[in-house]
């Protein structure tokens, strides 16, 4: 299975795997996806080496030069003490230092800490404290952001007062219009980039028009009507794309979008602009580490800061700190199961993070602890209260099935969840098991040759979306249960034995449906007294409960509850328009118990009765 391109990966690789030693001792180690690796940050820091991808995509790979005389250096000498520091004047983690054993909660509550310390330090220098993208990347997202300032300084200016008793005037003064004039530039300014712009004697009304006129080329373009059209024909107007298709259409939505955003002078003047006032925008992408020393000196923001240097630079100087302040492995640690060791921890770069509410798998660097198995995410901002610790939730994944290709679902200290490793992985358990068997047998080496293949990239978003909703699905499970056990409801599933909170909806595969689920309530005498629907909507989370009378028979009314905003109303079934045809196509309830297995007083209202969920 192993290609060309992972044999002269290997060859030309410095981190090769080290015989006879344990896994989190490996200086390098394979991944399946896309020819990377993780590298153990021992390894980067003695030799500078952060060669993760092959050649062909050797521009994504970096160096760094420890022994340099140059202000990144420095201030790496001065993170590290900078956080020594701190960990010495934390009455917590002084109480775990003064452990002779760490659990493996000690463990987590040290990692998480000492995470969290890196974060705030890092952010304190000028030249890391911002996320930083190259001047050609993400042009339509930036100009998302001068859309929002034009729609935010339109409502401010049709906010104001003294404007607003001007435009009711049946005619205008020389003075209503010279007001409404210097006002509304005076309004345009308080926006930073706008104001950048009309500094430049750019007319913001001008770029308002110009966006509206990219927007309504893309509609008109003839290739992207060409492909939406040949879609709809094949697979239906309302059908998922596949991941060949989408990709297609927006590699040419993007030149399109580029192009024309090319031939509009007022945008491209206001993007040349804005480079020069937006620290979240820079020049060339440091494939040499040391490059931030400018940045560093001169208070500037001319090379990238992403998910590859901060995951560097963060992890580095946990590193470095770890292995000051605690002990060394020793043998009989695996033993005793004691975590107070310094870990080796390691740099991951393997395009395989993901938003669990768009799962498809993304380019993504990050670190991840040898000894738990969690994941810490470097791009976090402590400045804006985010977490750099993420916690897998399955409490069984560790290191060992990060390397062996399992992704796992990571959630922080505010439940925000992430899905991190196995890119490519399209559940390929045959590969995942060669992994874990090569992985147990110590034979490192050989886990180059077990990779995830082109083919499977395909179904790759399909397994996010699995694996995301299984994990969601179970704490959603036990929330429902926690929650609708104090009601007066009784509930069932087509699994007697183990009696869930929500009974499914089955497809005409008889499959369970994953948005749509029914939860059927009971009186006290076992009688059914109606249906709650639980849904997503347009996104947003309702309840329909069909409302019934005393006979059990349907009266045309639903009960319709939106979580998000807690509001609960009645309309009459036919109201809903398509929405319950679209919610029952091809599904059938799951059948009703026989008998209940625990009878409950049925609610005193069911018509009114609001279930929060």
């Amino acid at each position: 299975m192993a290609s060309d391109l992972v044999n002269e990966f290997n060859d030309r690789s410095t981190a090769k795997s080290s015989p006879g030693a344990a896994l989190d001792e490996q200086p390098r180690i394979y991944m399946p996806n896309y020819n990377s690796s993780a590298l153990s940050f021992r390894h980067i820091l003695k030799t500078g080496d952060v060669t993760t991808y092959p050649k062909e995509m050797d521009e994504e790979n970096q160096t760094v030069d420890w022994k340099k005389d140059d202000e990144f250096n420095r201030t790496m000498t001065k993170l590290k003490d900078n956080v020594t520091e701190a960990v010495v004047n934390d009455p917590e983690m002084q109480k775990l230092l003064e452990k002779d054993q760490w659990t493996q909660e000690d463990r987590v509550s040290w990692e998480e800490k000492l995470g969290e310390k890196v974060s705030q330090e890092v952010d304190k220098i000028p030249a890391l404290d911002t996320y930083r993208l190259t001047l050609d990347e993400g042009i339509e997202t930036r100009l998302d952001g001068l859309q929002e300032e034009l729609t935010n300084a339109e409502k401010d200016i049709s906010d104001d007062p003294v404007m607003k008793t001007i435009w009711k005037k049946p005619g205008f003064t020389n003075a209503d219009v010279s007001y409404l004039e210097t006002r509304s530039t005076e309004i345009y300014k308080e926006h930073p980039h706008l104001d950048n712009y009309i500094k430049t004697g750019g007319d913001p009304n001008t770029l308002q028009e110009e966006l509206n006129k990219v927007n309504q080329t893309l509609d008109d373009d003839p290739d992207l009507r060409a492909l939406n059209e040949a879609h709809d024909k094949k697979y239906g107007k309302d059908s998922e794309w596949s991941d060949e298709d989408a990709e297609e259409y927006n590699t040419l939505r993007k030149q399109k979008y580029e192009e024309a955003v090319a031939r509009s002078p007022a945008l491209s003047k206001f993007l040349k602009e804005e480079t020069k006032h937006d620290p979240g925008l820079a020049e060339t992408d440091p494939a040499h580490l040391n490059k931030v020393s400018d940045d560093m000196k001169n208070g500037t923001h001319k090379v990238t800061v992403k998910c590859e240097e901060l995951a560097l630079i963060k992890g580095a100087v946990m590193q470095d700190v770890e292995d000051g302040v605690l002990p060394k492995k020793s043998d009989t640690d695996d033993v005793t199961g004691n975590k107070k060791y310094a870990a080796n921890y390691y740099y991951v770069a393997d395009h395989s993070n993901s938003d669990p509410d768009n799962p498809k798998p993304g380019g993504h660097a990050y670190v991840v602890s040898p000894v738990t198995g969690n994941v810490f995410e470097t791009t976090a901002d402590p400045s804006e209260g985010q977490s750099t610790y993420r916690k897998a939730t399955d409490p069984k994944h560790g290191f060992k099935d990060t390397v062996a290709g399992k992704p796992a679902v990571y959630v922080d200290k505010d439940g925000d969840k992430s899905i991190y490793g196995g890119a490519d992985s399209s559940g390929d358990q045959d590969i995942i098991k060669a992994r874990e068997e090569a992985i147990e047998r110590g034979e490192f080496d050989k886990l180059n040759t077990l990779g995830f293949g082109e083919d499977d990239k395909s179904t790759q978003k399909q397994s996010y979306q699995k694996l995301y909703k299984q994990d969601s699905y179970r704490e959603r499970k036990q929330e429902l249960l926690q929650k609708l056990d104090a009601s007066r409801y009784s509930f069932y599933a087509r699994d007697k034995d183990k009696p869930y909170a929500r009974t499914d909806f089955q497809s005409a595969a008889g499959e369970a449906t994953e948005k749509e689920s029914v939860i059927t309530t009971f009186d006290k005498n076992g009688q059914e007294t109606g249906a709650i629907l639980a849904s997503d909507l347009e996104g947003k989370k309702v309840l329909i409960q069909d409302i019934r009378d005393e006979s059990g028979q349907s009266t045309g009314k639903l009960n319709i509850g939106v979580l998000d905003t807690k509001e609960n109303f009645t309309i009459d079934a036919e109201q809903m328009g398509s929405v319950p045809n679209k919610i029952y196509e091809g599904a059938t309830p799951a059948v009703k118990p026989e008998a209940p297995q625990v009878k409950a007083p049925a609610p005193e209202n069911p018509s009114n009765q609001f279930l929060e969920m």
